[in-house]
C-alpha cells in the first residue's frame, strides 16, 4: 500500500523476494524504498561539482535529482521483517527476524472528524517464507 502522503513521489509495486528499507523521502514522508534505487541516487549526487560558484548556482537553481521510487506493498503480502531493534523486540516479545502479514485497516476518524489511514502489522504463524511473497 502507498498512502496519500506518498502520492507526489514516483511509486511502483513491490516484487517477490525484493529487499526493502524504510526511507524518508524529500516530502518528509516515510515509506519503503529499494536499497539498489537508493545507491543509484547517492552515486549520482556524489558526482556534483564542489566549487564555490557551482554550489552557489545550485543553491539558487538546484539540479534535477534522480528521485527514488516509493515501493508499494499490497495488503495481505507476507514480509520477513529483519533488523528489529533490541529494545523493540523486548517490548513486543518478538524475535530478531519475524514473518508478518501486511494488513490495511479501514480508515478511522479522529475526535474532530478528520479521517486518517491506519496500518497494522500482524504476526503470522508460519515462519518458512522468503523475503516477500503473496
Amino acid at each position: 500500500m502507498c498512502d496519500y502522503s506518498l502520492m507526489a513521489i514516483p511509486n511502483r509495486l513491490a516484487e517477490e523476494g525484493e529487499s526493502l528499507v524504510a526511507h524518508r523521502f524529500p516530502t518528509g514522508s516515510v515509506g519503503f524504498a529499494s536499497p539498489e534505487d537508493l545507491c543509484k541516487t547517492v552515486q549520482w549526487q556524489g558526482a556534483r561539482p564542489l566549487g564555490f560558484w557551482s554550489a552557489l548556482k545550485n543553491f539558487f537553481s538546484p539540479p534535477k535529482t534522480n528521485s527514488v521510487a516509493a515501493v508499494c506493498v499490497p495488503p495481505g503480502a507476507r514480509l520477513m521483517l529483519q533488523d528489529i531493534p533490541t529494545r523493540l523486540r523486548h517490548d513486543l516479545g518478538v524475535d530478531a527476524v519475524e514473518e508478518v502479514t501486511f494488513t490495511q485497516r479501514a480508515p478511522q476518524r479522529t475526535p474532530i472528524g478528520t479521517p486518517f489511514a491506519s496500518r497494522t502489522v500482524r504476526r503470522s504463524s508460519s515462519r518458512n517464507l522468503a523475503k516477500a511473497s503473496r
